[in-house]
């Protein structure tokens, strides 16, 4: 990164300011929320751009719990989001999330997800914290936490990577 360039906030380019009262749907064990970029931005490691006016999908992983087996599920709220954005009147070009390190390698090495090299504004920050505290089992057994990072995987990817062949 040259000097004069700073990494850029993730909240400069999506609007990742929910409220409560945001309307985020159920999908599996997701909570996806839909936006809008509001300015672009390049991921110099993979040349992947996002420019204004894109859609995107901000996707929620809740907490771990005893409900089965957790990777599992999530796979399948994987290939039920595919099915999803497949069908979907809009036509988001990524799926995002905010997590932290361990996690996002997880999602890196499994599903193919981008780590992203861009800030992640503090109140996101104390969300992940905060999830992580109360419910993750890595904390009750004193590992830290990590980075809290942004990943992303474009929807096309995403759908290919999760969708069976007819």
């Amino acid at each position: 990164m040259a000097n004069n360039e700073r990494k850029r906030q993730i909240s400069e380019i999506l609007d990742i300011s929910r409220s409560e009262e945001d309307a985020y749907e159920q999908i599996g064990i997701y909570e996806i929320c839909a936006g809008t970029a509001k300015a672009g931005w390049t991921d110099k490691k993979t040349g992947f751009t996002l420019s204004p006016g894109d859609i995107f999908v901000e996707v929620h992983l809740p907490p771990r719990d005893s409900k089965g087996d957790f990777l599992e599920r999530t796979r399948n709220a994987d290939r039920e989001l595919a099915e999803y954005l497949g069908h979907a009147d809009i036509k988001p070009k990524i799926v995002f999330g905010v997590t932290y390190e361990y996690l996002a390698k997880f999602a890196r090495d499994l599903f193919e997800y981008t780590i992203a090299d861009i800030n992640i504004p503090e109140k996101k920050k104390k969300t992940v914290e905060d999830m992580y505290t109360q419910h993750s089992p890595r904390h009750n057994r004193g590992i830290p936490m990590g980075e809290i990072v942004a990943i992303y995987q474009t929807t096309d990817n995403f759908i290919r990577r999760n969708t069976k062949p007819q």
